[in-house]
């Protein structure tokens, strides 16, 4: 699938009405594909407090191929297991889990939380 936004703005005129704009330039996203299905870098699992689902995530994650630690220099994508958050209060460790780690996210990379119960009580 083209992206036509990137290479709009990566010819010249478009180069040039960004800047004029202001507008930050787009950076090309990693897609998964046959040749290349995991992302090529770190992926950081983290968890917002005690999660019984730790082990099995990392598990799986590290069965994509995908090299799987706790923090990690400049980061692909986070994962970040919330399944123990069970109040709104509980937000708080979420947040702590990715406040170390959110700004030295790679440039296109993503973000993945998993949860569990619902906060709404429904």
């Amino acid at each position: 699938m083209a992206d036509h936004c990137l290479h709009v703005a990566g010819a010249a005129p478009g180069r040039f009405l960004t800047r004029a704009l202001g507008l930050p330039q787009p950076a090309p996203l990693r897609r998964g594909s046959l040749e290349t299905p995991a992302p090529a870098g770190p992926l950081p699992y983290l968890a917002a407090g005690p999660s019984a689902h730790a082990e099995g995530l990392g598990a799986l994650l590290r069965a994509t191929g995908t090299a799987v630690t706790d923090r990690a220099g400049r980061p692909v994508g986070i994962v970040v297991d919330a399944t123990a958050v069970t109040t709104a209060a509980g937000l708080g460790e979420v947040h702590a889990a990715l406040h170390p780690v959110v700004r030295s996210l790679a440039p296109g990379g993503r973000g993945l939380g998993v949860c569990g119960q619902s906060l709404l009580g429904a």
